[in-house]
């Protein structure tokens, strides 16, 4: 979503100054436009583009500011001109003007910025909606916390073990700005296919973030869990990286992970998720 703004902004940028290159020709051959007029012209593009860009910024401030600016060039105008010379009645147009052009830009780019806004958090949105990850093939948080309610009262009901695995990805943004998409992908459709080949036929595996593995393990006490977590460090250590396109390689990956046995006075999946996590940061 940053990159079509990025683009948007771009594009503009680029078309406000191929108006003004139009003009910058026009008043260098002299015809039509006089300098007062190119400098109107001037005031009001960059003005129109600062508003638009800078779309944090009040509107109404720049639209004031640049006008104000713009009154004050035609003030000197006529102060230094040392001839008696009357501002016409065009200026006064243009002074209601460039308020309006500039108020309208900045509106614009906090229209798009809106926009792009809503669509991110409708892709949030569907991708919460979405209960199967496309890429490793794993439910999300929401399915995550409807299975683990039912399991925490499974396990409190007939007094059986159950266990929460958080397998968490470090340096996730590192690793985005070396790798490309596809490969990021690669590297996490292999860390599934690790965990599918560990995990037993009743553990049920998640993806809950970009970075963040979960996996419930029902009838697993804290020794048990522990064991699992060995065969997955020693294996997600010194990954192999599968893809469609290039033969097999190894990577070394940094990670944490932390385990949870749960406790029957945790009420709330979410507290024991939250737990879950805190146990990562003791996984040094």
């Amino acid at each position: 979503m940053r990159n079509v703004e990025i683009k948007i902004k771009g594009l503009f940028l680029i078309l406000m100054l191929l108006i003004y290159f139009v003009f910058i020709m026009i008043y260098i051959s002299g015809k039509v436009i006089d300098t007062k007029q190119f400098v109107t012209v001037s005031f009001i593009l960059l003005s129109t583009v600062t508003a638009f860009l800078k779309t944090r910024i009040n509107k109404v401030f720049i639209a004031l500011f640049s006008t104000f600016l713009y009154g004050s060039y035609l003030f000197s105008t006529v102060l230094f001109s040392g001839a008696a010379v009357k501002i016409d009645f065009s200026s006064y147009i243009w002074l209601i003007l460039f308020p309006i052009f500039v108020y309208v830009s900045g509106g614009l780019g906090e229209a798009i910025n809106e926009i792009l806004g809503k669509i991110e958090k409708l892709n949030q949105r569907k991708n919460e909606l979405l209960r199967v990850d496309p890429v490793t093939g794993f439910k999300n948080k929401v399915e995550l916390i409807q299975n683990l309610r039912d399991e925490m009262k499974k396990a409190k009901r007939h007094y059986f073990a159950l266990s929460l695995m958080i397998l968490e990805l470090q340096y996730f943004d590192e690793l985005q700005s070396i790798h490309s998409e596809e490969e990021i992908n690669d590297i996490f459709f292999s860390i599934a296919r690790v965990i599918n080949e560990i995990a037993r036929v009743e553990d049920m595996k998640y993806r809950i973030a970009n970075n963040k593995f979960v996996i419930v393990l029902p009838f697993t006490d804290l020794k048990g869990s522990e064991i699992i977590r060995e065969r997955l460090s020693n294996n997600i250590r010194n990954i192999e990286i599968l893809n469609k396109t290039e033969s097999a390689r190894n990577i070394t990956l940094t990670y944490k992970i932390g385990i949870k046995e749960y406790d029957r006075k945790v009420e709330n999946p979410l507290d024991l998720l939250n737990l879950t996590e805190k146990e990562l940061e003791y996984d040094v």
